[in-house]
């Protein structure tokens, strides 16, 4: 499988990286990548589950930069995607995916507009590769439209 989001078990959020154990053993432990350990044991977003038909055990093998992952269907996760937590659809043990390539997430809260933008000049600046998205100019960008919808 590809193009899927995927974080390991330390990607913060709590619980299992950002959601409620729904069913299963869960993935935060072990497992690693020792392939002659069997499948590597993963947690899956509970709709995503339900979306691919998935059962407890199933195995799927994933393609990351070219190398196969053997995995195992170890347990399902309720995400409340609402919440601006780091949330995943699958997520990895520690101990796999630590040498791929990844991406980072970071959230800042800014007193004012004119802060939001100095702290986002800085760590442009600091990290040129670095995107800085203004979540506020998104809320309120989408509670302009919101507001225009009748309910």
């Amino acid at each position: 499988m590809e193009g899927a989001f995927v974080g390991h078990a330390d990607s913060g959020g709590g619980g299992a990286a950002g959601g409620r154990m729904a069913a299963g053993e869960g993935a935060g432990k072990g497992g690693g990548a020792d392939a002659a350990a069997g499948p590597i044991p993963i947690s899956v977003e509970e709709s995503l589950f339900k979306d691919m038909r998935l059962n407890l055990g199933d195995q799927i093998v994933w393609n990351v930069q070219g190398v196969s992952l053997k995995t195992r269907v170890a347990s399902v996760r309720a995400v409340e995607w609402r919440r601006l937590d780091p949330n995943f659809f699958v997520v990895f043990p520690a101990g796999v995916l630590e040498d791929a390539p990844k991406t980072h997430v970071v959230a800042v809260r800014a007193a004012s507009a004119a802060e939001s933008a100095r702290v986002q000049r800085a760590i442009v600046s600091a990290f040129p590769n670095a995107t800085a998205i203004d979540l506020a100019l998104v809320v309120e960008t989408l509670d302009g439209i919101f507001a225009k919808v009748p309910l």
